[in-house]
Protein backbone atom coordinates (compact mmCIF):
# COMPACT_ATOMS: atom_id res chain seq x y z
CA UNK A 1 0.00 0.00 0.00
CA UNK A 2 1.31 3.51 -1.31
CA UNK A 3 2.64 5.36 1.96
CA UNK A 4 1.71 9.65 2.22
CA UNK A 5 4.98 10.83 0.42
CA UNK A 6 4.33 8.20 -2.41
CA UNK A 7 0.89 9.16 -2.77
CA UNK A 8 1.60 12.96 -2.92
CA UNK A 9 3.90 11.96 -5.89
CA UNK A 10 1.74 9.61 -7.63
CA UNK A 11 -1.29 12.46 -7.59
CA UNK A 12 1.10 15.55 -8.51
CA UNK A 13 2.54 13.20 -11.14
CA UNK A 14 -1.14 12.61 -12.87
CA UNK A 15 -1.13 16.20 -12.58
CA UNK A 16 1.79 17.58 -14.00
CA UNK A 17 2.31 14.78 -16.29
CA UNK A 18 -1.50 13.28 -17.74
CA UNK A 19 -3.31 16.36 -17.76
CA UNK A 20 -3.79 17.80 -21.80
CA UNK A 21 -2.19 20.65 -20.53
CA UNK A 22 0.40 19.06 -19.30
CA UNK A 23 3.17 20.51 -22.31
CA UNK A 24 2.54 24.19 -20.65
CA UNK A 25 2.70 22.35 -16.98
CA UNK A 26 5.61 20.96 -17.71
CA UNK A 27 6.97 24.03 -18.96
CA UNK A 28 6.59 25.97 -15.57
CA UNK A 29 8.05 23.12 -13.77
CA UNK A 30 10.94 23.73 -15.36
CA UNK A 31 11.17 27.50 -15.33
CA UNK A 32 10.29 26.84 -11.41
CA UNK A 33 13.30 25.19 -10.80
CA UNK A 34 10.74 21.72 -9.77
CA UNK A 35 13.29 19.42 -10.77
CA UNK A 36 13.13 17.30 -7.91
CA UNK A 37 9.43 16.68 -8.67
CA UNK A 38 10.41 15.86 -12.51
CA UNK A 39 12.57 13.26 -11.06
CA UNK A 40 10.55 11.67 -8.76
CA UNK A 41 7.59 11.52 -11.63
CA UNK A 42 10.01 9.77 -13.32
CA UNK A 43 10.42 7.19 -10.86
CA UNK A 44 6.79 6.30 -10.65
CA UNK A 45 6.26 2.82 -12.45
CA UNK A 46 2.97 2.40 -14.61
CA UNK A 47 1.41 -0.71 -14.31
CA UNK A 48 1.11 -2.54 -17.17
CA UNK A 49 -2.14 -4.75 -17.30
CA UNK A 50 -2.16 -8.33 -17.35
CA UNK A 51 -3.11 -9.86 -20.99
CA UNK A 52 -6.27 -11.18 -21.60
CA UNK A 53 -6.16 -15.01 -21.55
CA UNK A 54 -8.06 -15.89 -25.02
CA UNK A 55 -11.53 -18.22 -24.08
CA UNK A 56 -10.88 -19.98 -27.28
CA UNK A 57 -7.84 -21.56 -26.88
CA UNK A 58 -7.68 -25.26 -26.72
CA UNK A 59 -5.53 -28.21 -27.01
CA UNK A 60 -5.87 -29.76 -30.54
CA UNK A 61 -3.12 -32.20 -30.50
CA UNK A 62 -1.96 -34.41 -27.17
CA UNK A 63 -1.22 -35.00 -25.34
CA UNK A 64 1.46 -37.83 -26.03
CA UNK A 65 4.85 -38.32 -23.44
CA UNK A 66 8.22 -39.41 -24.04
CA UNK A 67 11.80 -38.94 -23.05
CA UNK A 68 10.62 -40.86 -19.92
CA UNK A 69 13.49 -42.00 -16.89
CA UNK A 70 12.45 -43.23 -13.69
CA UNK A 71 12.02 -40.08 -12.17
CA UNK A 72 11.03 -37.54 -15.36
CA UNK A 73 9.29 -37.40 -18.44
CA UNK A 74 8.18 -34.90 -21.42
CA UNK A 75 4.51 -33.89 -22.08
CA UNK A 76 3.89 -32.68 -25.53
CA UNK A 77 0.64 -30.50 -26.92
CA UNK A 78 -0.51 -28.49 -29.40
CA UNK A 79 -2.86 -25.15 -29.24
CA UNK A 80 -5.09 -23.39 -31.91
CA UNK A 81 -3.62 -20.24 -30.96
CA UNK A 82 -1.31 -18.95 -28.40
CA UNK A 83 -2.01 -20.22 -24.51
CA UNK A 84 -0.69 -20.57 -21.60
CA UNK A 85 -0.30 -24.54 -21.05
CA UNK A 86 0.49 -26.35 -17.18
CA UNK A 87 0.02 -29.81 -16.64
CA UNK A 88 -1.41 -31.50 -13.59
CA UNK A 89 -0.11 -35.32 -12.93
CA UNK A 90 -0.68 -37.09 -10.14
CA UNK A 91 -0.05 -41.34 -9.38
CA UNK A 92 -3.08 -43.14 -10.18
CA UNK A 93 -5.76 -43.28 -7.59
CA UNK A 94 -3.73 -40.48 -5.85
CA UNK A 95 -5.51 -37.00 -7.03
CA UNK A 96 -4.96 -35.55 -4.11
CA UNK A 97 -1.13 -35.75 -4.58
CA UNK A 98 -1.26 -34.28 -7.79
CA UNK A 99 1.49 -31.79 -9.10
CA UNK A 100 1.46 -29.16 -11.50
CA UNK A 101 4.41 -28.17 -14.06
CA UNK A 102 5.47 -25.37 -14.57
CA UNK A 103 3.32 -23.28 -16.98
CA UNK A 104 4.79 -22.44 -20.22
CA UNK A 105 3.06 -20.37 -23.19
CA UNK A 106 2.90 -21.75 -26.87
CA UNK A 107 3.67 -19.13 -29.74
CA UNK A 108 3.94 -19.24 -33.22
CA UNK A 109 7.69 -20.42 -33.93
CA UNK A 110 7.20 -23.52 -32.58
CA UNK A 111 3.63 -24.03 -34.60
CA UNK A 112 2.04 -23.90 -31.38
CA UNK A 113 3.63 -26.86 -29.90
CA UNK A 114 5.49 -27.30 -26.27
CA UNK A 115 6.94 -29.89 -24.82
CA UNK A 116 6.96 -29.32 -20.95
CA UNK A 117 8.62 -31.58 -18.46
CA UNK A 118 7.92 -33.35 -15.10
CA UNK A 119 10.29 -33.50 -12.52
CA UNK A 120 10.39 -35.58 -9.69
CA UNK A 121 8.27 -38.63 -10.53
CA UNK A 122 8.27 -42.21 -8.33
CA UNK A 123 9.65 -44.40 -10.13
CA UNK A 124 8.00 -47.36 -12.01
CA UNK A 125 4.93 -45.14 -10.73
CA UNK A 126 1.39 -45.35 -13.73
CA UNK A 127 0.66 -41.37 -13.80
CA UNK A 128 -2.49 -39.98 -15.08
CA UNK A 129 -1.79 -36.69 -17.22
CA UNK A 130 -3.90 -33.27 -17.63
CA UNK A 131 -3.83 -30.76 -19.73
CA UNK A 132 -5.02 -27.03 -18.94
CA UNK A 133 -4.93 -24.73 -21.39
CA UNK A 134 -5.47 -21.17 -20.28
CA UNK A 135 -6.90 -22.66 -16.77
CA UNK A 136 -9.15 -24.58 -18.76
CA UNK A 137 -9.13 -28.77 -18.23
CA UNK A 138 -9.31 -30.31 -21.68
CA UNK A 139 -11.24 -33.47 -22.33
CA UNK A 140 -8.57 -35.44 -23.83
CA UNK A 141 -6.25 -36.90 -20.37
CA UNK A 142 -2.77 -39.17 -21.10
CA UNK A 143 -1.25 -41.97 -19.17
CA UNK A 144 2.37 -43.26 -18.75
CA UNK A 145 4.23 -45.87 -16.74
CA UNK A 146 8.04 -44.35 -15.69
CA UNK A 147 10.94 -46.40 -15.88
CA UNK A 148 12.29 -48.30 -13.05
CA UNK A 149 15.57 -46.62 -11.49
CA UNK A 150 19.18 -47.44 -13.49
CA UNK A 151 20.23 -49.70 -9.78
CA UNK A 152 17.19 -52.10 -10.30
CA UNK A 153 16.64 -54.87 -12.60
CA UNK A 154 13.35 -54.97 -13.87
CA UNK A 155 11.32 -56.72 -16.74
CA UNK A 156 11.10 -55.05 -19.99
CA UNK A 157 8.28 -55.34 -22.88
CA UNK A 158 8.57 -53.21 -25.60
CA UNK A 159 6.25 -53.12 -28.77
CA UNK A 160 7.71 -51.54 -32.51
CA UNK A 161 5.82 -49.95 -34.85
CA UNK A 162 7.02 -49.34 -37.74
CA UNK A 163 6.33 -48.03 -41.99
CA UNK A 164 2.69 -46.12 -41.03
CA UNK A 165 0.41 -45.24 -43.90
CA UNK A 166 -1.86 -42.36 -43.57
CA UNK A 167 -2.93 -42.12 -46.78
CA UNK A 168 -2.85 -45.20 -48.29
CA UNK A 169 -3.89 -47.41 -45.49
CA UNK A 170 -7.44 -49.04 -45.82
CA UNK A 171 -10.12 -47.14 -44.14
CA UNK A 172 -11.97 -49.13 -42.34
CA UNK A 173 -15.49 -50.21 -42.57
CA UNK A 174 -18.22 -49.46 -40.76
CA UNK A 175 -18.86 -52.78 -38.94
CA UNK A 176 -15.78 -54.30 -39.29
CA UNK A 177 -14.40 -56.04 -36.22
CA UNK A 178 -11.01 -57.16 -37.06
CA UNK A 179 -8.15 -55.81 -34.78
CA UNK A 180 -5.82 -53.27 -35.93
CA UNK A 181 -1.80 -53.93 -35.18
CA UNK A 182 -2.72 -50.56 -32.76
CA UNK A 183 -5.36 -52.28 -30.83
CA UNK A 184 -3.27 -55.26 -30.61
CA UNK A 185 -0.46 -53.87 -29.46
CA UNK A 186 -2.60 -51.91 -26.94
CA UNK A 187 -3.42 -55.14 -25.62
CA UNK A 188 0.77 -56.20 -24.63
CA UNK A 189 0.83 -53.34 -22.33
CA UNK A 190 4.52 -52.56 -22.85
CA UNK A 191 6.60 -50.92 -21.23
CA UNK A 192 7.60 -48.23 -23.94
CA UNK A 193 6.39 -48.07 -27.71
CA UNK A 194 9.00 -47.38 -29.90
CA UNK A 195 7.91 -45.67 -33.40
CA UNK A 196 10.08 -46.95 -36.31
CA UNK A 197 11.27 -44.68 -39.10
CA UNK A 198 8.47 -43.49 -42.06
CA UNK A 199 5.99 -42.80 -39.73
CA UNK A 200 4.42 -41.81 -43.15
CA UNK A 201 4.78 -42.31 -46.17
CA UNK A 202 3.86 -38.60 -47.71
CA UNK A 203 7.74 -37.64 -48.26
CA UNK A 204 7.14 -33.94 -47.30
CA UNK A 205 10.03 -31.66 -47.93
CA UNK A 206 8.07 -27.55 -47.04
CA UNK A 207 8.26 -26.71 -43.36
CA UNK A 208 4.04 -26.72 -43.55
CA UNK A 209 4.57 -30.28 -45.37
CA UNK A 210 6.40 -32.16 -42.64
CA UNK A 211 3.89 -30.56 -39.72
CA UNK A 212 1.20 -31.27 -41.33
CA UNK A 213 2.52 -34.82 -41.31
CA UNK A 214 2.80 -35.07 -37.37
CA UNK A 215 -0.67 -33.30 -37.75
CA UNK A 216 -2.43 -35.85 -39.45
CA UNK A 217 -0.93 -38.85 -37.85
CA UNK A 218 -1.61 -37.63 -34.37
CA UNK A 219 -5.52 -36.56 -34.93
CA UNK A 220 -8.11 -38.17 -32.55
CA UNK A 221 -10.37 -38.08 -35.49
CA UNK A 222 -12.77 -40.92 -36.02
CA UNK A 223 -12.32 -41.00 -39.66
CA UNK A 224 -8.27 -40.32 -39.87
CA UNK A 225 -7.00 -43.30 -41.26
CA UNK A 226 -4.86 -43.93 -38.15
CA UNK A 227 -7.43 -43.57 -35.95
CA UNK A 228 -6.68 -46.75 -33.87
CA UNK A 229 -3.25 -45.30 -33.18
CA UNK A 230 -4.38 -42.58 -31.62
CA UNK A 231 -7.14 -44.06 -29.23
CA UNK A 232 -5.00 -47.15 -28.66
CA UNK A 233 -1.72 -46.15 -28.42
CA UNK A 234 -1.04 -42.34 -28.57
CA UNK A 235 -2.02 -41.21 -24.97
CA UNK A 236 -1.41 -44.50 -23.39
CA UNK A 237 2.23 -45.37 -23.36
CA UNK A 238 6.06 -43.58 -23.08
CA UNK A 239 6.87 -43.17 -26.70
CA UNK A 240 10.25 -42.88 -28.26
CA UNK A 241 10.79 -42.30 -32.46
CA UNK A 242 13.21 -42.48 -34.86
CA UNK A 243 12.72 -41.30 -38.72
CA UNK A 244 13.76 -42.99 -41.94
CA UNK A 245 13.81 -41.61 -45.63
CA UNK A 246 9.85 -40.96 -46.00
CA UNK A 247 8.86 -38.89 -43.22
CA UNK A 248 13.01 -37.45 -43.15
CA UNK A 249 11.53 -35.97 -46.72
CA UNK A 250 12.38 -38.71 -49.38
CA UNK A 251 12.45 -41.69 -51.03
CA UNK A 252 16.34 -42.81 -50.28
CA UNK A 253 17.45 -39.27 -49.11
CA UNK A 254 20.63 -38.51 -47.10
CA UNK A 255 22.33 -36.00 -46.08
CA UNK A 256 22.58 -33.58 -48.98
CA UNK A 257 18.67 -33.12 -48.48
CA UNK A 258 18.03 -29.42 -48.46
CA UNK A 259 15.55 -30.02 -46.50
CA UNK A 260 17.73 -31.58 -43.49
CA UNK A 261 17.85 -29.00 -40.95
CA UNK A 262 14.03 -28.53 -41.45
CA UNK A 263 13.46 -31.86 -41.03
CA UNK A 264 15.45 -31.65 -37.28
CA UNK A 265 13.41 -28.44 -36.30
CA UNK A 266 10.09 -30.26 -37.13
CA UNK A 267 11.10 -33.42 -35.72
CA UNK A 268 12.21 -31.41 -32.02
CA UNK A 269 9.01 -29.39 -32.48
CA UNK A 270 7.02 -32.39 -32.46
CA UNK A 271 7.81 -34.91 -30.81
CA UNK A 272 8.73 -35.03 -27.14
CA UNK A 273 12.66 -37.04 -27.64
CA UNK A 274 15.23 -37.93 -25.69
CA UNK A 275 18.21 -35.30 -26.04
CA UNK A 276 19.20 -35.85 -29.56
CA UNK A 277 23.28 -36.04 -30.89
CA UNK A 278 24.88 -33.11 -32.16
CA UNK A 279 24.90 -33.83 -36.34
CA UNK A 280 21.25 -35.81 -36.49
CA UNK A 281 18.50 -37.40 -34.25
CA UNK A 282 20.22 -40.35 -32.75
CA UNK A 283 19.56 -40.93 -28.96
CA UNK A 284 20.26 -43.43 -26.09
CA UNK A 285 18.29 -44.16 -22.65
CA UNK A 286 17.78 -47.05 -20.23
CA UNK A 287 15.37 -48.67 -18.77
CA UNK A 288 16.22 -50.26 -15.51
CA UNK A 289 19.73 -51.91 -14.94
CA UNK A 290 19.41 -54.46 -17.57
CA UNK A 291 18.77 -52.33 -20.68
CA UNK A 292 19.97 -49.68 -22.75
CA UNK A 293 18.61 -48.73 -26.59
CA UNK A 294 20.53 -46.90 -28.68
CA UNK A 295 18.27 -45.32 -31.63
CA UNK A 296 20.41 -44.93 -34.76
CA UNK A 297 19.95 -41.69 -37.37
CA UNK A 298 20.18 -43.13 -40.47
CA UNK A 299 19.30 -40.14 -43.25
CA UNK A 300 21.00 -36.78 -41.80
CA UNK A 301 24.59 -38.39 -41.84
CA UNK A 302 24.14 -40.71 -44.44
CA UNK A 303 26.03 -40.72 -47.62
CA UNK A 304 24.21 -41.54 -51.20
CA UNK A 305 23.05 -45.51 -51.75
CA UNK A 306 25.21 -45.07 -54.89
CA UNK A 307 28.09 -44.23 -53.94
CA UNK A 308 30.91 -46.78 -54.66
CA UNK A 309 31.18 -49.03 -51.09
CA UNK A 310 34.13 -47.88 -50.07
CA UNK A 311 35.71 -47.97 -46.32
CA UNK A 312 35.15 -44.10 -46.50
CA UNK A 313 31.32 -44.39 -47.46
CA UNK A 314 29.01 -44.16 -44.41
CA UNK A 315 25.13 -44.24 -43.20
CA UNK A 316 26.21 -42.96 -39.54
CA UNK A 317 28.76 -40.31 -40.17
CA UNK A 318 29.05 -38.97 -43.63
CA UNK A 319 30.57 -35.93 -42.94
CA UNK A 320 33.46 -37.84 -41.34
CA UNK A 321 33.57 -36.07 -37.66
CA UNK A 322 35.49 -37.33 -35.17
CA UNK A 323 32.72 -37.12 -32.59
CA UNK A 324 30.28 -38.38 -34.68
CA UNK A 325 27.21 -40.72 -34.55
CA UNK A 326 29.51 -43.76 -35.58
CA UNK A 327 32.16 -43.10 -32.87
CA UNK A 328 28.99 -41.81 -30.63
CA UNK A 329 27.45 -45.98 -31.19
CA UNK A 330 30.90 -47.67 -30.67
CA UNK A 331 31.86 -45.71 -27.38
CA UNK A 332 27.95 -45.85 -26.05
CA UNK A 333 28.67 -49.98 -26.83
CA UNK A 334 31.43 -50.61 -24.86
CA UNK A 335 30.78 -48.17 -21.91
CA UNK A 336 27.63 -49.71 -21.27
CA UNK A 337 27.10 -52.40 -18.72
CA UNK A 338 23.07 -53.25 -19.45
CA UNK A 339 23.32 -56.57 -20.04
CA UNK A 340 21.01 -56.42 -23.08
CA UNK A 341 21.65 -53.08 -25.46
CA UNK A 342 18.91 -52.78 -28.51
CA UNK A 343 20.22 -50.87 -31.64
CA UNK A 344 16.85 -49.17 -33.57
CA UNK A 345 18.28 -49.35 -36.96
CA UNK A 346 16.45 -48.28 -39.43
CA UNK A 347 17.63 -50.10 -41.92
CA UNK A 348 18.13 -53.84 -42.00
CA UNK A 349 21.83 -55.47 -40.62
CA UNK A 350 21.29 -58.70 -42.32
CA UNK A 351 24.15 -58.13 -44.89
CA UNK A 352 22.20 -60.67 -47.42
CA UNK A 353 18.83 -58.38 -47.56
CA UNK A 354 19.88 -56.68 -50.69
CA UNK A 355 17.72 -53.39 -50.60
CA UNK A 356 19.28 -50.13 -51.94
CA UNK A 357 19.17 -48.46 -48.76
CA UNK A 358 19.84 -51.69 -46.36
CA UNK A 359 23.31 -52.05 -44.67
CA UNK A 360 24.37 -54.10 -47.76
CA UNK A 361 24.77 -50.84 -49.59
CA UNK A 362 27.12 -49.94 -46.44
CA UNK A 363 29.23 -53.35 -45.63
CA UNK A 364 32.68 -51.42 -44.56
CA UNK A 365 31.04 -49.75 -41.84
CA UNK A 366 28.64 -52.19 -41.36
CA UNK A 367 31.84 -54.53 -40.39
CA UNK A 368 33.26 -51.47 -38.27
CA UNK A 369 30.32 -51.88 -35.74
CA UNK A 370 30.16 -55.76 -36.07
CA UNK A 371 34.33 -56.32 -35.62
CA UNK A 372 34.03 -54.16 -32.73
CA UNK A 373 31.50 -55.53 -31.33
CA UNK A 374 32.66 -58.83 -31.43
CA UNK A 375 36.66 -58.11 -30.83
CA UNK A 376 35.44 -56.37 -27.54
CA UNK A 377 33.14 -59.07 -26.32
CA UNK A 378 30.23 -56.86 -25.83
CA UNK A 379 27.44 -59.11 -25.03
CA UNK A 380 23.11 -58.56 -25.26
CA UNK A 381 23.32 -56.80 -28.70
CA UNK A 382 20.49 -56.94 -30.88
CA UNK A 383 19.64 -54.82 -34.00
CA UNK A 384 16.10 -53.98 -34.79
CA UNK A 385 14.68 -52.42 -37.72
CA UNK A 386 11.64 -51.93 -40.16
CA UNK A 387 11.73 -50.94 -43.99
CA UNK A 388 10.60 -53.99 -45.38
CA UNK A 389 7.31 -54.17 -44.89
CA UNK A 390 7.30 -57.67 -44.08
CA UNK A 391 8.72 -59.48 -41.11
CA UNK A 392 12.10 -61.23 -40.23
CA UNK A 393 14.33 -62.45 -38.03
CA UNK A 394 18.04 -64.08 -37.86
CA UNK A 395 19.49 -65.49 -34.64
CA UNK A 396 23.05 -63.93 -35.51
CA UNK A 397 23.99 -66.45 -38.38
CA UNK A 398 23.54 -64.66 -41.54
CA UNK A 399 23.59 -61.54 -40.06
CA UNK A 400 26.07 -61.71 -37.30
CA UNK A 401 24.58 -60.17 -34.92
CA UNK A 402 20.78 -61.04 -33.95
CA UNK A 403 18.73 -58.90 -36.06
CA UNK A 404 15.15 -57.89 -36.03
CA UNK A 405 12.85 -56.84 -39.32
CA UNK A 406 9.38 -55.79 -37.77
CA UNK A 407 6.59 -55.12 -40.49
CA UNK A 408 4.50 -52.23 -41.63
CA UNK A 409 1.80 -51.33 -38.82
CA UNK A 410 -0.70 -50.95 -41.57
CA UNK A 411 0.46 -50.84 -45.26
CA UNK A 412 -2.03 -52.93 -47.78
CA UNK A 413 1.20 -54.48 -49.56
CA UNK A 414 3.59 -56.15 -48.28
CA UNK A 415 7.77 -56.52 -49.13
CA UNK A 416 9.75 -53.53 -50.87
CA UNK A 417 11.78 -56.51 -52.21
CA UNK A 418 11.94 -59.58 -54.66
CA UNK A 419 12.36 -62.76 -53.39
CA UNK A 420 15.86 -63.15 -54.91
CA UNK A 421 16.98 -60.15 -53.02
CA UNK A 422 15.27 -61.14 -49.75
CA UNK A 423 18.19 -62.58 -48.06
CA UNK A 424 18.84 -65.59 -45.71
CA UNK A 425 17.12 -65.62 -41.98
CA UNK A 426 17.32 -68.53 -39.55
CA UNK A 427 14.02 -67.67 -38.14
CA UNK A 428 11.76 -67.59 -41.14
CA UNK A 429 10.13 -64.52 -42.66
CA UNK A 430 6.89 -63.10 -42.59
CA UNK A 431 5.36 -62.17 -45.33
CA UNK A 432 5.50 -63.23 -49.05
CA UNK A 433 7.51 -61.73 -51.47
CA UNK A 434 6.78 -62.95 -54.23
CA UNK A 435 5.19 -60.27 -57.01
CA UNK A 436 1.60 -62.82 -57.16
CA UNK A 437 1.14 -62.03 -53.46
CA UNK A 438 1.92 -58.44 -53.33
CA UNK A 439 -1.37 -57.01 -52.21
CA UNK A 440 -1.83 -59.85 -49.76
CA UNK A 441 -0.87 -57.90 -46.79
CA UNK A 442 1.70 -58.83 -43.96
CA UNK A 443 1.15 -56.36 -41.21
CA UNK A 444 1.73 -56.42 -37.71
CA UNK A 445 3.86 -55.15 -35.01
CA UNK A 446 7.09 -56.63 -33.12
CA UNK A 447 7.56 -57.40 -29.55
CA UNK A 448 10.64 -57.55 -27.71
CA UNK A 449 10.31 -59.50 -23.84
CA UNK A 450 13.82 -59.57 -21.66
CA UNK A 451 13.94 -60.71 -18.12
CA UNK A 452 17.17 -61.04 -16.94
CA UNK A 453 19.59 -63.10 -19.45
CA UNK A 454 16.40 -63.74 -21.58
CA UNK A 455 15.30 -62.21 -24.61
CA UNK A 456 12.41 -63.14 -26.25
CA UNK A 457 11.63 -61.37 -30.04
CA UNK A 458 7.86 -62.07 -31.62
CA UNK A 459 6.89 -60.94 -34.58
CA UNK A 460 3.21 -61.00 -34.82
CA UNK A 461 0.18 -59.83 -37.32
CA UNK A 462 -2.45 -57.54 -36.74
CA UNK A 463 -4.37 -60.02 -34.85
CA UNK A 464 -1.90 -60.14 -32.53
CA UNK A 465 -0.91 -64.04 -33.66
CA UNK A 466 3.05 -64.95 -33.30
CA UNK A 467 4.19 -65.44 -36.64
CA UNK A 468 7.66 -65.48 -36.19
CA UNK A 469 9.39 -66.00 -32.53
CA UNK A 470 13.35 -66.19 -31.46
CA UNK A 471 15.43 -66.54 -28.09
CA UNK A 472 18.36 -64.65 -28.00
CA UNK A 473 21.40 -65.18 -25.31
CA UNK A 474 23.61 -62.00 -24.42
CA UNK A 475 26.68 -64.27 -25.79
CA UNK A 476 25.05 -64.32 -29.45
CA UNK A 477 25.75 -60.70 -30.12
CA UNK A 478 29.26 -61.71 -31.14
CA UNK A 479 29.02 -65.68 -32.06
CA UNK A 480 27.49 -64.97 -35.54
CA UNK A 481 29.84 -66.39 -38.83
CA UNK A 482 31.26 -63.48 -40.77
Amino acid sequence: MLQYPQLRTALLCRIFFFNPMRYRILLAIVLSGFVGLAAACAAQTVPTPSPTLSPTAIMTHGPLTGAVTANSAQIWVRTNEPARVKIQYAPRDQATAALTSNEMESGSESDLTLRIPLENLQPSTLYDVTVLVNGSRQDQKAHFKTFPPESESAPFKMVVLTDFGYHTAPLREKGDTTKSAFESAQAEDPDLVFIGGDFDHRDPKLLPDKRLMFQDLYRDDAESRVYDFARFILHQFPLAHQWDDHDYGGDNSDRHAVWRETARRVFEEYFPAYPTGKYGIYQSFRYGKDVELFVLDGRSQRDSNQMEDTPEKSMLNGEHHPDGQLQWLLDGLKNSNAVWKLVMTPSAMNNSLLKSDSWARFSHERDTILNFIRDNGIGGVIFIAGDLHGGALDNGHNARVPSVVVPSANLPLCMTVPEHKLGDWSNGVYGSAARKDKKIPCAGYGVVIIDGERARIEIKDSEGDVKLEMDVRPEDSFTGTP
